[in-house]
């Protein structure tokens, strides 16, 4: 690992050099942790793991502690230690983002147990959703991987240093954004958010360099020939032509008050009642009134289905609905779809049968 080039800002302030001990225990306690449970816990016990990962948490700290009774005593050597931190996190970072890589490679990342991949969408967790989306394609999972492992290795070189954090710090943003979002393990979230506080530690002994680079004007593009007037005509249509076209875009939730899923119940046909009383039985449990006024019977199984389109007269709450799934030929839902309590009250003939039914909102599935 090259070692010439990283700034020594961190002996600036006794603040940058509290801030980069605590990065370095952090991204090496966790590292450490995670390897050694997953790699190494056949021969260590956890105890053994645990106690290695809080030790080096702390030893950061001790070489601060290091670090000012050198300065006090006005020792030669002084600073060398805390020199060395800034290496520290690069090494873990470089070894955690190098494994992420391969393990999704070799398929040990990604994971959603076959069963599940064949049960409805909105059953999965937020967890296995984000993996069933990522495992879907592997050229993805390969590109993935090779983010991290190109960063990991770019982090060793002293000319691409800077390069490889520039990737990695979007890519760690994005990580922790969707483990948040989705609902993914707090410890998971949690050593996401570490990593990527090593990365911004790097940057930070950089942080003049680089904020002189992103707001410096890109070389070779020309100033616009125009008033300074037209010019900030030009910048605000941007923000406001959004607004204008959305204004107008005919918006696809037609009926808001209707668009859910619904469980069916209280339902009579011709008068008869009728209940689903094992998953084999084909009666209508559910209804679905979606955007751009979708409409869907659900009969007890996800896989039969009518699908069709609904138009609804909110002046005489009448209802039609024409079929396109399984075949156009099923004979249109004829009827009326009011208010009743908490939900709604279908009433309508289909072919030769009356319907009646009760529907009510389920919680939406997240």
């Amino acid at each position: 690992m090259d070692t010439h080039n990283i700034p020594s800002r961190q002996s600036s302030s006794p603040g940058s050099k509290l801030g980069l001990v605590l990065s370095s225990g952090l991204v090496s306690g966790f590292v450490v942790h995670r390897v050694a449970k997953k790699y190494l816990s056949p021969w260590l016990p956890s105890p053994v793991i645990v106690g290695v990962s809080i030790a080096l948490l702390f030893a950061g700290l001790l070489v601060l502690l290091i670090d000012r009774q050198q300065a006090r005593t006005g020792k030669h050597g002084k600073g060398r230690l805390m020199s060395l931190l800034p290496y520290s996190i690069v090494y873990w970072l470089a070894l955690d983002l190098s494994l992420f890589g391969f393990q999704k490679i070799l398929h040990l990342q990604m994971i959603v147990p076959l069963g599940l991949l064949d049960t409805p969408f909105s059953s999965l967790s937020g967890e296995n959703l984000v993996w069933a989306f990522y495992r879907w394609s592997y050229p993805f999972t390969l590109f993935i991987a090779g983010l991290q492992i190109s960063s990991a290795y770019l982090l060793l070189f002293a000319r691409t240093r800077l390069l490889a954090l520039l990737i990695a710090l979007p890519m760690l943003v994005h990580i922790i954004a969707m483990d948040y979002c989705y609902a993914m393990p707090t410890w998971v979230m949690l050593h996401a958010v570490v990593l990527l506080t090593g990365v911004l530690s790097l940057l930070s002994l950089d942080y003049h360099r680089i904020k002189a680079f992103l707001l410096s004007t890109v070389q070779g593009l020309q100033p616009l020939p125009y008033a300074p007037a037209i010019q900030i005509g030009i910048k605000l249509s941007v923000l406001l032509l959004p607004v204008l076209l959305l204004s107008v875009y005919a918006f696809p939730n037609k009926h808001p008050q209707f668009t859910g899923s619904y469980r069916a119940s209280n339902l009579r046909i011709d008068g008869q009642a009728r209940v689903a009383r094992t998953p084999k039985d084909s009666v209508l449990t559910g209804v679905y009134l979606d955007l751009d006024d979708e409409f869907a019977f659900d009969f007890n199984d996800y896989r039969y289905r009518y699908i069709g389109t609904y138009h609804y007269q909110p002046e005489t709450d009448s209802l039609i609905v024409h079929w396109r799934y399984p075949n156009r030929n099923i004979a249109p839902l004829r009827g009326r779809l009011t208010r009743e309590g908490t939900g709604l009250r279908l009433d309508g003939q289909l072919a030769n049968q009356h319907l009646q039914l009760h529907l009510e909102r389920r919680p939406e599935q997240r």
